[in-house]
């Protein structure tokens, strides 16, 4: 009962009309009397189970000259036994509980619209019987697909490799005369480098030894003869659907590759056609404002000029450095080093900018005195700390305080700045964020600074976290790996 509500709802929910039955006698009766468009079947039912429906409704179709209609057995026991004789009573799919309404409307979808999927395609069909090969060929043409045939593999293999129009699934017997389905599937992955092209094997050999010399052979999926035609035609759309996402994923990464080209095209004028005439114009504004007598109007389109200047040049090299990143990544050598001399190295160069703004750059007496060694890249190791405190400097206004500290492995940046909102933190690292805001003395910011140092940390093998307050300041923590690490 519970079973069946669930289904109901599911299958109403995409707008399918549903008719129920309570047990196998009342569904037997409904199909002698109507037919339907898909019927799903609990295997084990008081009375007349799934199996024996199935097999009820074919003996139906075939009396009554009616079409096949694709049957579901829900089973919460899925074996192979179970599935084996589902197949033989004429089953197109199983489903097993519990299972996700997705998965089971995904399946419905494909045995449904099956059809108009295959439209158009190319199937070859190889078999040395030609009663199968026309019984085969007739299924797939009324579903659309243009079949050609061979004999056996080697006309097989010769129709694959000569033929103008391209085969988009291949149907092939397994014993077959002159050259089997097995040596016809290894040369069609090996000789004729067909990696993605659906083989469906059909068989009257159930034993697994054949069906382990199919698979080693590069088979795609088996059926078992005597199949129902539902099941052979879902099975090819199903391998089809397959190669179709391959084949998109292929253009996807040709698409990236292109354009990962273009990045780096970019990035070359970037470096070199770019920076060259930047510092010309900077320069050309730095000698203006060099003059005594300009006047101010002229001084202020000047200091404009340079300014701008920078701030285009600073966003240049912030992308020539990320793409450099991530050029290296495997590249980086990470050796013992002291965290200690390197943020002492890094602050000499940030005294001036925090005078500027009358900030306090401090540093406690461990990070001054107590060496604190982890195993990192020195050039990179002073990247992060001057991004991480030129950025505290940045968004803390005048009089306030930055500190830094070494401990343990970790470094700690605090400001007293004007903190983070909370909904903000998220896009802290992200590229050209909306989060990037200027400074509190104006400074631009190109929104990749910290995209970069966190990239940095994370070739160190670290970790960076980051909590903030509005109004009352950040602090932002590293941690790297030890020396002995």
């Amino acid at each position: 009962m519970t079973m069946r509500m669930i289904l109901r709802r599911s299958l109403e929910s995409a707008h399918y009309e549903v008719v129920e039955a309570k047990d196998g006698e009342e569904a037997l009766g409904f199909l002698r009397h109507t037919t339907f468009d898909l019927l799903t079947l609990d295997i084990d039912m008081p009375g007349i189970n799934g199996f024996e429906v199935c097999a009820e409704l074919r003996k139906l179709e075939h009396g009554h000259a009616r079409l096949h209609t694709p049957v579901i057995l829900v089973t919460s026991h899925d074996t192979v036994a179970d599935r084996q004789r589902g197949f033989e009573v004429g089953a197109t799919d199983f489903i097993s509980k519990p299972f996700q309404e997705a998965e089971l409307l995904s399946r419905i979808e494909r045995l449904l619209k099956a059809e108009q999927r295959l439209i158009g395609l190319t199937a070859l069909v190889a078999d040395d019987s030609p009663v199968s090969r026309k019984v085969v060929s007739y299924w797939l043409k009324e579903n659309g697909l243009k079949v050609l045939e061979a004999e056996n593999g080697e006309q097989a293999l010769q129709l694959l490799q000569s033929t103008e129009q391209e085969i988009d699934i291949l149907i092939t017997d397994y014993d077959m005369p002159v050259m089997d389905g097995k040596e016809l599937c290894r040369r069609v992955r090996a000789s004729l480098g067909k990696p993605w092209l659906p083989v469906i094997f059909l068989s009257g050999l159930a034993d697994k030894s054949y069906i382990l010399d199919m698979f080693a052979a590069g088979a795609t999926d088996y059926i078992v003869k005597p199949f129902a035609k539902e099941e052979l035609t879902a099975r090819i759309a199903v391998h089809v659907e397959i190669r179709n996402m391959v084949r998109e994923r292929a253009k996807r990464i040709e698409e990236l590759e292109r354009l990962n080209q273009l990045k780096n095209s970019l990035l070359a004028i970037a470096s070199h056609d770019l920076r060259s005439p930047l510092n010309g114009i900077i320069g050309c504004a730095e000698i203006m404002l060099l003059e005594e007598d300009l006047q101010a109007k002229h001084r202020d389109y000047a200091e404009m000029i340079r300014d701008s200047g920078n701030w285009l040049l600073s966003m240049i090299n912030d992308l020539l450095d990320l793409a450099r990143i991530e050029a290296e990544q495997t590249q980086l050598k990470l050796q013992p080093m002291d965290l200690t001399e390197t943020i002492q190295t890094a602050l000499k160069s940030l005294y001036p900018l925090a005078k500027a703004k009358n900030i306090t750059l401090a540093s406690s007496p461990e990070a001054t005195s107590t060496p604190v060694l982890i195993r990192g890249d020195r050039d990179s190791v002073l990247r992060i700390v001057g991004n991480l405190v030129s950025n505290a400097i940045k968004f803390t206004e005048t009089g306030g305080c930055v500190t830094v500290t070494a401990a343990d492995a970790t470094l700690t940046v605090i400001d007293t700045g004007i903190g983070i909102p909370e909904d903000k933190l998220p896009l802290l690292f992200d590229r050209f964020s909306r989060s990037s805001r200027r400074g509190t003395a104006g400074e631009p910011s190109t929104g990749l600074g910290m995209a970069i140092t966190k990239s940095l940390v994370e070739l160190h093998r670290g970790q960076i976290k980051v909590t903030s307050k509005v109004n009352y300041g950040t602090k932002i923590v590293v941690s790297f790996q030890g020396a002995n690490a």
